[in-house]
């Protein structure tokens, strides 16, 4: 007997090879998967684990149509003499306790066997997302809330958390020509024989991991055209899109994660129950794990109105949107937050920017540093003639203007000449010695720049350091494929996201070189 998984992912690095090695434990023979453009290393995961483990995987950029590409795989699986097949999906843990998968399939004779969804709750302390995520998730709810017809009004409606829900059966099925498989892989039609529910298999969920899990499952760095289909049948998804829209993705939280063995809702809290069924599951294989990105110790989330008067983060962020360039308020936030805590964790470290323009970014990392530290310096590195873009996509790098009499005026204007030190030069033509708390990656956007512009520094971040890389996003993918080399390998390890600005952070127990000049 033949079992094939199948997968269709995006974005599942923390998870994706703990999920592929405890089903390979279980009984699954093979893996076929798809990645659909991620971004976060998730592609550069898999290729290494294929190198080791039974798993076919292709990368696929464009819609995320689901159905199709699971169905697709299905039938690849028939051709390569697969028995049965088990779509699953990155969150998802099939559990046979006290039986294996193999025994449970040779004694039945349905041609598809449906299964229940059990929902693991997070802790609300949870705000990053790491491989050790799933640990902290010892909480589900004491029933499944419904009827499946109502979960979307009794969610919208603010009377159960998302994390509640009656969720619709997961399935797997016998492996035949014609067999498609459903949204969400709720469903299989045209499988070989009838179907049967089954008590002694069950999917453990982990359907919301961290706060930042969340605003990743937004999507919002993608095309609405490209999750169209997908979007019109994802109700939760459009609800969250809304709710980041009106800045409440905390209060969504708050909601579906456990606090005192609560979930708080407006006005009311939920109760939930100690379950550690799915921690127990899968803390075999985090230790195990080899090219997932490697969780680093991250403070709290920053709260900025906290941290730097509201007035001061009112004006900082309004002189920066002044300023020519493509720095949007949301980002250039993030920038501020992780200058101040950059700083205040590594004082003596300086914070280096490669790429400034105008000096929109400029503006933002050296008012956050100077607000917190008198004697912060940050070093903006740029030739600063006027050249953008990246040599690996259809645009290519193109000129704009010469930038340096602009962006010392804009230095100047805000403030900040005594902060901010400019160097004339490109990256590689740098004679440093410094160590460097933060590393802002923000010139040329293609691979080959990207990549000699880490290595002219890397060496003299801190352990626990900062690196930031602008663009990280599809449309530049040379970018997207440096980052995922850096978090697959454990170089970096991924902190969080803000639209096409990621944030990555050295190892704590990472080396460093000595200070010495760069030839």
């Amino acid at each position: 007997m033949k079992i094939f998984g199948l997968m269709a992912v995006r974005n599942e690095a923390d998870i994706i090879e703990i999920n592929l090695r405890h089903h390979l434990a279980l009984g699954v023979d093979r893996f076929l998967v798809v990645d659909n453009g991620s971004s976060d290393g998730t592609d550069h995961i898999l290729a290494a684990l294929a190198r080791e483990l039974p798993i076919a995987w292709c990368r696929r950029i464009g819609a995320f149509l689901q159905p199709e590409l699971t169905t697709e795989l299905a039938g690849e699986a028939y051709l390569q003499g697969a028995d049965w097949v088990v779509p699953i999906d990155a969150d998802e843990f099939w559990h046979t306790p006290g039986r294996s998968l193999r025994e449970i399939l040779a004694e039945s004779s349905a041609g598809a066997i449906a299964v229940d969804v059990v929902n693991f709750i997070q802790s609300r302390e949870q705000r990053f997302s790491g491989r050790q995520a799933l640990l902290t998730m010892t909480r589900r709810p004491p029933r499944p809330c419904g009827p499946i017809s109502e979960i979307e009004r009794l969610v919208t409606s603010r009377q159960i958390g998302f994390v509640e829900i009656e969720y619709p059966p997961k399935h797997l099925a016998r492996a035949s020509p014609g067999i498609r498989i459903g949204q969400g892989n709720h469903s299989i039609h045209f499988s070989a024989g009838e179907t049967e529910w089954s008590d002694a298999i069950v999917c453990l969920h982990a359907p919301l991991r961290s706060l930042q899990q969340l605003e990743t499952k937004i999507d919002r760095h993608r095309p609405e055209a490209e999750l169209h289909d997908y979007l019109k049948l994802s109700w939760h998804t459009r609800r969250w899109r809304r709710l980041a829209d009106e800045e409440r993705l905390d209060e969504e939280w708050a909601a579906n994660s456990y606090e005192d063995d609560v979930l708080d809702l407006p006005g009311k809290k939920r109760l939930t129950v100690f379950d550690t069924t799915l921690r127990d599951l899968v803390a075999p294989w985090i230790d195990q794990t080899k090219f997932a990105p490697r969780a680093a110790p991250i403070p709290p989330n920053l709260d900025l109105e906290r941290a730097l008067p509201a007035e001061f983060l009112s004006a900082t962020l309004a002189r920066v949107a002044a300023i020519e360039g493509w720095l949007e308020e949301p980002q250039a936030a993030m920038l501020m937050a992780t200058t101040v805590m950059a700083v205040l964790e590594l004082p003596q470290a300086a914070i280096v920017e490669i790429g400034s323009y105008c000096g929109q970014s400029t503006v933002a990392i050296g008012s956050a540093a100077s607000a917190v530290s008198s004697s912060a310096k940050v070093y903006a590195i740029d030739p600063h003639g006027g050249f953008v873009g990246a040599a690996d996509t259809p645009d290519g790098v193109y000129a704009t203007h010469p930038t340096l009499e602009i962006f010392r005026r804009n230095i100047s204007e805000a403030g900040l000449e005594n902060v901010v030190e400019p160097i004339v030069k490109h990256s590689f033509e740098v004679k440093w010695t410094e160590p460097i708390g933060m590393l802002f990656i923000d010139g040329l956007h293609d691979y080959e720049n990207v990549s000699r512009d880490y290595a002219a520094f890397e060496r003299f971040v801190q352990p626990g350091g900062y690196v930031l890389f602008d663009d990280c996003e599809p449309g530049f993918p040379g970018v997207v494929r440096f980052v995922g080399e850096q978090t697959a390998s454990g170089k970096l390890q991924s902190v969080t996201r803000s639209g096409k600005i990621m944030v990555t952070r050295k190892p704590a127990h990472a080396t460093v070189s000595e200070a010495k000049e760069i030839s």
